[in-house]
């Protein structure tokens, strides 16, 4: 488990926005101090707020990602079926694929080594 983490809203419908995940109590004062002295913060939160109070009700925010989550399972093994490697192994629906540089033109994401990229689908 960790003490902070945040959750993306765009692949799972919303306009915008993440939102962050603090599970203890402990770790929440003076959260939302700090958010603002690094301006952090965003102004017109109501939107943000009511896109992810309508996805966390009733398990929907989970519920929506299913298939997200297998359809990148299918694509990754499709990928391993190919030959391909990927950069690390993931549980959620972003797959990182490790290419030869002299097969990518465009959409690369991170230098991997001198002549390998990382392209993340």
């Amino acid at each position: 488990m960790c003490d902070v983490f945040y959750i993306g809203g765009t692949k799972c419908g919303a306009l915008f926005g993440e939102a962050i995940v603090i599970p203890n109590k402990n770790f929440i004062s003076h959260f939302f101090t700090i958010m603002k002295q690094q301006d952090a913060l965003l102004a017109k939160g109501r939107l943000l707020g009511i896109q992810f109070d309508s996805l966390f009700k009733d398990n929907f925010y989970m519920c929506i990602g299913v298939p997200a989550i297998i359809a990148a399972e299918k694509i990754r093994k499709a990928l391993i079926q190919l030959g391909y490697e990927l950069y690390f192994e993931s549980h959620a629906n972003q797959k990182f694929v490790v290419l030869e540089n002299t097969k990518m033109i465009y959409f690369i994401t991170q230098k991997y080594i001198c002549t390998k990229c990382v392209l993340k689908n």
